[in-house]
């Protein structure tokens, strides 16, 4: 994944964001999944929509559907999921970017063997957990 070259062009996007952007409804989003398949990053506005589709190392495909409501045995057991450093750098990159004055809130959900969802104004990302050989 060419997460420099994504930078790249989310900065040159996000330089003059607009504190009013129009939100994609639900039923259009698709998500950008990278080619390694570990994380996906789906659009929630038309701007985030237009700097994606604009880059070749992202595949686009339908958005999973996840449900993080926790049952009574993952509210009582310790989460041991981990992720990629470098997918949670890149995640951190893309909240830098894509912040402005109106918009700084950044949902987390996480659930033991469960992927990341960081759900912002402006994307949804979605990191697929590490699986261990234990």
């Amino acid at each position: 994944m060419e997460k420099n070259k994504t930078i790249t062009q989310l900065k040159k996007i996000f330089r003059e964001t607009k504190p009013e952007t129009e939100i994609i409804p639900e039923a259009e989003r698709r998500g950008m999944m990278d080619p390694a398949n570990v994380c996906m990053i789906i659009p929630k506005t038309y701007e985030m929509q237009e700097c994606m589709a604009g880059y070749e190392g992202f595949n686009e495909s339908k958005a999973p559907e996840l449900n993080y409501t926790p049952n009574e045995k993952a509210l009582t057991t310790e989460n041991k999921s981990k992720y990629s450093i470098e997918y949670l750098s890149f995640l951190l990159e893309l909240l830098k970017i894509t912040k402005d004055e109106t918009q700084y809130a950044a949902t987390i959900s996480v659930l033991n063997d469960y992927p990341l969802k960081v759900e912002t104004h402006h994307f949804i990302f979605i990191l697929a957990n590490r699986i261990s050989n234990e």
